[in-house]
């Protein structure tokens, strides 16, 4: 590694991120295996990952399995991260909630909660959230020294609680703050990136984890990110909502974006929303109709009465057709950028559509065969807090070398 300019401070924090960085793409890793990756000496390895061990942030979780041993005839030794050697806390802002959550380098929750939005300011938010905090940590016997940091990432539906003049400078103002509250570092990222980062930190089954990936988000918003060579890729526009502008109907309605037939506006959940309203007072959804006693006002949206609507056949018709939508984007997606994996996110994918079906409307509609790239997140909708904790953890642990 080049470390022409860099203090040997920078150096050993450099070496400490790119072993950590290993064990969390690879899993338990040995010496002789770190050493090869970023081309330093085991004697060098060796000495920076003893260290390591000593303040107790990795340990030495056993021999490797199989036959393959070291030059001296013993089976290697698996190198892992300590998932208890610090803490962190995740906050998201989404759909007119709070989400925090406080959980180990691992991402396994020690305790969750959640906090409504209504009509509250960001700074009674704030005094909710601090409040919280501190219970959390009482509960779990924990102390601020204990933890790293705060994760904080923010949904498009909820940066106008933050009045700023545009999504950076309202996360910058976010994250002073909560730092001025808190007293605790706090790093801020929107939160579909926030999630990407915790698909990365946080999936155990090392044999799926991919260096290119697209992770998509379809429930309340509709968002992806790309992942290249285990880096967010970020355009060189400033448009964090790219995905949701990508053209899936030549002759569909004009979007604000000024593009026609979009993806926000051909399956948006406040487009179907409004489909849904349109059949209800066409009469052309008997079993809502039913369950509302004909009051229009007592249609209920939320995700925990999606089987309810769905009971009526035009409503499921709706998704379906939305389904095939996203498959036109998709198609784009992969004939561009040839992504290993493509993992989906949120209650779309969780509550309505089954993979089974997309698969089949891919094979059928646009000749791609799919099914081994596509995959749901192994972060839980109910658990969206982790994608705070995972960009806490990239960030304030990872990147730093575990300071």
């Amino acid at each position: 590694m080049n470390n022409n300019g860099i203090s040997k401070l920078n150096l050993k924090r450099i070496n400490r991120s790119e072993i950590l960085k290993i064990i969390i793409k690879n899993g338990p890793t040995s010496r002789i295996e770190i050493a090869k990756r970023i081309n330093l000496t085991r004697a060098a390895i060796t000495i920076i990952t003893n260290e390591m061990i000593q303040e107790g942030m990795i340990y030495e979780k056993g021999e490797e399995r199989g036959n393959e041993k070291n030059g001296r005839g013993r089976r290697k030794i698996l190198l892992d991260i300590n998932a208890n050697y610090k803490f962190c806390f995740g906050i998201v802002f989404d759909n007119q909630k709070v989400s925090i959550g406080l959980s180990n380098l691992k991402g396994e929750t020690l305790d969750k909660a959640s906090l409504n939005i209504g009509a509250k300011s960001i700074e009674e938010i704030i005094e909710e959230i601090y409040n919280c905090f501190h219970e959390m940590l009482r509960n779990s016997s924990l102390q601020i020294s204990n933890i790293i940091g705060i994760g904080v990432c923010v949904s498009n539906d909820c940066f106008y609680l933050l009045n700023g003049k545009d999504k950076k400078s309202s996360m910058q103002l976010l994250k002073k703050m909560l730092e001025r509250r808190m007293n605790i570092s706090v790093v801020v990222n929107n939160t579909t990136e926030g999630l990407a980062i915790a698909e990365m930190t946080f999936n155990k089954d090392y044999k799926e984890k991919t260096s290119n990936m697209v992770f998509l988000r379809y429930g309340y918003e509709i968002d992806a990110v790309m992942v290249l060579h285990d880096k967010i890729y970020h355009r060189p526009s400033s448009d964090s909502n790219w995905f949701s502008h990508i053209v899936v109907d030549t002759k569909g309605d004009y979007c604000e974006c000024g593009k026609k037939g979009c993806c926000r506006t051909k399956m948006s959940i406040n487009i179907i929303k409004q489909k849904v309203i349109d059949l209800y007072k066409e009469g052309k959804t008997p079993i809502l109709y039913e369950n509302t006693n004909g009051d229009i006002s007592k249609i209920d949206f939320t995700v925990e009465n999606l089987k309810l609507l769905l009971s009526d056949i035009s409503v499921k018709h709706l998704y379906e057709e939305a389904l095939e939508y996203l498959t036109y984007a998709l198609d784009n997606l992969i004939t561009v950028i040839a992504p290993e994996k493509i993992v989906l996110f949120d209650f779309v994918f969780e509550k309505i559509l089954d993979l089974e079906s997309l698969i089949t409307i891919m094979k059928r509609e646009h000749n791609i065969s799919f099914k081994d790239k596509i995959k749901l997140s192994t972060i839980p909708m109910n658990n969206i807090y982790l994608a705070g904790n995972g960009l806490c953890v990239d960030k304030l642990f990872i990147e730093v070398g575990g300071e």
